[in-house]
Parts: structure tokens; sequence; C-alpha cells
């Protein structure tokens, strides 16, 4: 089962940092460049899916720690506390990010992007940067 709950968590966080990085290097360079109505959709819907992705990432992140503890009878070490609190942080700050970046895309009009094309070109480039760190830390999980 921990098996099927990995596999899960790391298609999730695919989707998501996977997503994050068509809508930065497809997408928003076509609006900015003045794309069409259904561009601004694409966007917005790509938005959508890596938000779900990440609540994915949330549910099986919580399992995984679960079923770690299952393993081990509740005996984890500092080096798998410190993994899981960096990217604790990393994810609430990815969160935050996600968060702000939707509102952009829920107050923009077809005609009018500019809020959200803005608020993306800051966040995504940070997303993934936080994203390729927890990926990293993730890696690093060891018979702690």
């Amino acid at each position: 089962m921990a098996t099927w709950i990995l596999w899960v968590h790391v298609l999730a966080a695919a989707v998501w940092l996977g997503g994050a990085a068509v809508l930065r290097l497809a997408i928003l360079p076509a609006l900015a460049g003045g794309a069409s109505a259904a561009c601004a959709a694409a966007g917005a819907r790509a938005h959508f899916v890596t938000s779900r992705a990440m609540e994915a990432l949330v549910l099986t992140g919580i399992l995984n720690i679960l079923a770690r503890g299952v393993a081990t009878n509740l005996t984890y070490g500092n080096p798998f506390f410190g993994m899981i609190a960096l990217k604790t942080l990393a994810f609430v700050l990815m969160g935050a990010l996600q968060l702000w970046m939707g509102m952009g895309w829920r107050q923009a009009r077809p005609e009018d992007l500019t809020d959200a094309l803005r608020r993306a070109r800051i966040g995504l480039p940070v997303q993934l940067a936080l994203g390729a760190l927890g990926v990293l830390l993730g890696l690093g999980i060891g018979p702690y």
C-alpha cells in the first residue's frame, strides 16, 4: 500500500511542477503576446489542475508519513524531522503563492489579464524553485 501512496505522491508532484512549468514557459508568453481568450482559458485551467495536484500532494504526503510510522513503529530520526520541517515550510510558501496566483486568475477578465500575468510571472519561478527543493529533500530520504 505504501508503494502506491508514494507513486501517487510522485505523480502529483510531477503534475504540479510540470503544469507550473508549462504555464510559465508556454502559456504565459503566449498571453503576453496578446493571445486569444482560449489561451487565457488554458492558463486558468492549468492553474486549476496544478491546484488539484497540490491538494493530492498534501493528502499523500500525510499518508506517506503515517505509512513510514507504521513501518518503523513511530520511531523517526532527527534527519527525518528536519526534512519534514523544511518540506512543510516550502509547501506552505508554495501554497500561499498558489492562492495568491489563483486570486489573479479568478479576478481576471479575458480582455485584461495584466494582474494574473504579473502574479504568475512572480509566483511560478519561486514555486518551481521551492518544488525542486522539495523533490531533492524527498530523494534524500534514507533509513532514519
